[in-house]
């Protein structure tokens, strides 16, 4: 069933995702690129939300005889083209480490945990498998995964009867992590009791997430936020933390955490904490610098040239690091040369000819795209932030079995320790209410041309 898109208040849509439902969310900035559909979502500044769906001519897969087709994510960091371990960057992506290898220039396939792999029994890492951390009830089956809608998209099942069956292979999938981690934000607020609290039954919740409820309290009947301009909210979810940082003309607003948990079975009970700009700074400030110093580190490991320091007025200091990565971005546009970290991810989606015994003869590519997040360095605020993205475009189709392999070893050989967050996945279902705060992220082609939703 061919796919179709169409403009929804202010959001791309696709028709026959399912053969009953209507039109499915692909996002506020759209490409078609080949056989894909794919959208991102920018509501929240981080994590950006990207989603896929597969759209070849009809019949393509029946053909080949696959059992199912799905997407697997690839993803790899970058400093100026040099590549980079995910424990390095630090953050929210550190947790991938078991999956990179030096000899794969620290590639990793983009799942579950290595401790959630293996108890969730699948047998590969199709991105649509993260469903599991939401719900083990699916269990290790692929027929479970090819119903939509799932919270991390779904598996293509040639012939399934089920009328909720997907008519394609997508993927949904929290992108753009940042260096602030919920462990880091759990700390910071240990001991400290809310400035409020709201305790809301099920016929209250009415579908809202908990930071809207915590919005509604506080900006209604006179609440504390009353007249509040949501417009300059701009708002992130960290873990089960959703943080807004609230306009203010100086750059010195409050930031609401608002975290939501259940309460008497089907309630919600959400919690408010506030911090200063001051507080905000003492939580993230030192977060880009120390970045950037592992970097640096890990280059001169290499034998390659570490980040120069930079020079001039205030770099200097015995508690300060300075860094200057000044760039030649006069000539053709390169991601790799204009941004000081670029994430590369490359989606690919693959058939699996169920008759095959090898990993390698049962995981065919078939297709896929490539996309890059660009982040840039700023000495003044010691931030490291998301500036760029840069559209799809075809990728080029490699088996990748190596990696796929270093899913199954680090699977096999999971440990307590081997976890990544499952906040990294199960944020995709959140509803995000398009705030106009932060600092805009510009869309612009593999050429460098800027371009609008």
């Amino acid at each position: 069933m061919a796919l179709d898109a169409e403009l929804i208040d202010g959001r791309w849509h696709l028709r026959g995702v399912t053969p009953t439902s209507g039109p499915v969310l692909l996002g506020r900035w759209h490409f078609r690129v080949g056989d894909h559909w794919v959208g991102f979502d920018d509501d929240f500044s981080e994590p950006f939300v990207m989603r896929a769906f597969f759209d070849p001519p009809a019949g393509t897969t029946r053909r080949e005889g696959y059992g199912h087709v799905g997407y697997i994510q690839f993803m790899r960091m970058t400093h100026h083209g040099r590549p980079i371990p995910p424990q390095v960057f630090g953050g929210r992506l550190a947790d991938r480490e078991p999956y990179a290898r030096e000899k794969d220039n620290y590639r990793f396939v983009d799942i579950m945990g290595p401790k959630d792999l293996k108890a969730s029994g699948v047998s590969s890492p199709f991105y649509a498998f993260n469903a599991w951390l939401s719900d083990p009830s699916l269990g290790n089956v692929p027929a479970s995964y090819a119903v939509h809608p799932l919270p991390n998209g779904s598996l293509y099942v040639p012939g399934a009867p089920d009328p909720r069956a997907s008519t394609c292979a997508s993927i949904v999938a929290p992108v753009t992590p940042g260096l602030l981690t919920r462990g880091r934000i759990t700390k910071v607020l240990e001991g400290r009791d809310p400035a409020r609290v709201v305790e809301v039954d099920r016929a209250d919740v009415r579908g809202r997430e908990p930071y809207r409820i915590a919005l509604d309290e506080l900006t209604g009947g006179g609440g504390p936020l009353a007249g509040l301009d949501e417009r300059g909210l701009s708002a992130r979810a960290i873990g089960e933390y959703v943080l807004l940082a609230l306009p203010d003309d100086e750059d010195l607003g409050e930031t609401l955490v608002v975290r939501g948990e259940q309460w008497r079975g089907t309630g919600t009970r959400v919690s408010v904490h506030v911090l200063s700009a001051y507080e905000m700074r003492d939580l993230e400030g030192c977060l880009g610098r120390a970045a950037m110093r592992r970097i640096s580190d890990h280059l001169a490991s290499h034998q390659w040239d570490p980040i120069r320091a930079a020079t001039g007025r205030g770099t200097n200091g015995l508690l300060r690091d300075s860094f200057d990565v000044t760039s030649g971005d006069s000539g053709p546009f390169d991601p790799a040369d204009v941004d000081d970290v670029t994430f590369v991810y490359t989606t690919i989606v693959y058939g699996v000819l169920p008759h095959q015994q090898t990993l390698s003869r049962q995981h065919r590519a078939i297709s896929g795209i490539v996309w890059r997040a660009g982040y840039r360095w700023d000495e003044d605020t010691g931030r490291l932030s998301l500036t760029t993205v840069v559209a799809p475009e075809p990728a080029t189709v490699g088996q990748k079995d190596v990696l796929l392999f270093n899913v199954r070893n680090a699977s096999a050989k999971a440990t307590a320790a081997a976890v990544v967050d499952p906040y990294e996945f199960t944020t995709a279902t959140m509803r995000r209410q398009p705030f106009g705060g932060g600092d805009p992220v510009a869309f612009v082609t593999p050429n460098g041309e800027a371009i609008t939703p």
